[in-house]
C-alpha cells in the first residue's frame, strides 16, 4: 500500500548499507553527495557516495571514514567535498 509522506518521493538512492544520514548538493553541477550511518558493529563501514541527479546514477564511492559522517559540504567552486 502507498505510504503517506510529507513530500512526494521522486527517487531512491540505493547502495548504502545503512540509513542515509546527510546530503549535500554541488553548487554548479548536478552532483549530490550522500553519507550513511555506521553501526557500532560496522566500524569502518561508513561511506560517502556521489550521484548524478540526471537519472540518479552512482558516480563514485568514497571510503575511509571509521564513524558516521554527520555533515557534508561542497566548496564554493565544487573542487572539494568536506566531510
Amino acid at each position: 500500500y502507498p505510504q503517506s509522506t510529507l513530500w512526494a518521493e521522486v527517487a531512491k538512492l540505493y547502495g548504502h548499507g545503512n540509513s542515509v544520514f546527510c546530503l549535500a548538493c554541488a553548487n554548479h553541477s548536478n552532483i549530490v553527495a550522500s553519507a550513511s550511518k555506521a553501526a557500532e558493529s560496522q566500524v569502518g563501514m561508513a561511506s560517502i557516495r556521489l550521484w548524478s541527479s540526471d537519472g540518479w546514477t552512482q558516480l563514485s564511492v568514497l571510503e575511509g571514514h571509521k564513524t558516521t559522517v554527520t555533515q557534508l559540504a561542497f566548496s564554493p567552486d565544487d573542487g572539494f567535498l568536506l566531510s
